[in-house]
């Protein structure tokens, strides 16, 4: 049975910060989630193979092909685009947002400019690593440290739109809910009590 090659960190330099189904080359793609357990969301290659879609993966990590260091992450609800406190909109099409270092990337594929509306470019000073937070909005961290004595590189990117009613606890939808509906489920309340 396949282990695929984990890193907890990828070394310092420049980074694509996005997707990175957009940074890899178009046909080294399907290589690409093969050698590394669809980047992670699987442990060994029966997993991913079997069919049964469950993830048992981290969710997040470092992913060795061909001697680069991929970091990747799955997103709380997968495609779609996440706004990062960076103020960066990160597109996703394949579900995961990661870090691809800059020697692997094709820009006959997209050009620099048109990445940069996919995701962004950053440089980190130091190692680098990933997380995924399910519990904290779906939070993707990319940065080369949390250290309060020197210069760190953090992007987070909130990956879950959904947040807990004040008024019942439910989980809503991008901080709508529809307060009509708590009223009329109070008064129900009332009366049964009543």
């Amino acid at each position: 049975m396949k282990e695929f090659e984990t890193r907890d960190q990828a070394p310092a330099g420049e980074y694509f910060v996005g997707d990175p189904c957009y940074a890899v080359p178009d046909e080294l793609w399907d290589e690409v989630l093969d050698e590394t357990g669809y980047l992670g969301l699987f442990k060994t290659e029966e997993s991913m193979t079997s069919g049964s879609h469950e993830y048992d993966g981290c969710g997040a990590g470092g992913f060795v092909f061909r001697g680069h260091t991929i970091l990747a992450s799955r997103t709380a609800y997968g495609d779609g685009s996440y706004n990062g406190e960076d103020n960066v909109e990160y597109c996703v099409d394949s579900g995961t947002l990661g870090a691809v270092p800059i020697e692997m990337i094709d820009f006959s594929k997209y050009d620099r400019e048109y990445m940069s509306k996919l995701g962004s470019f950053v440089t980190f000073k130091k190692p680098v690593s990933i997380e995924f937070h399910r519990d904290n909005q779906g939070k993707v961290i990319i940065s080369d440290g949390y250290d309060w004595f020197s210069e760190s590189t953090v992007i987070e990117i909130p990956t879950d739109p959904w947040e807990e009613c004040d008024v019942c606890g439910e989980t809503m939808e991008e901080g709508y809910c529809d307060e009509r509906w708590h009223d009329a489920e109070d008064e129900e309340l009332e009366d049964e009590e009543g």
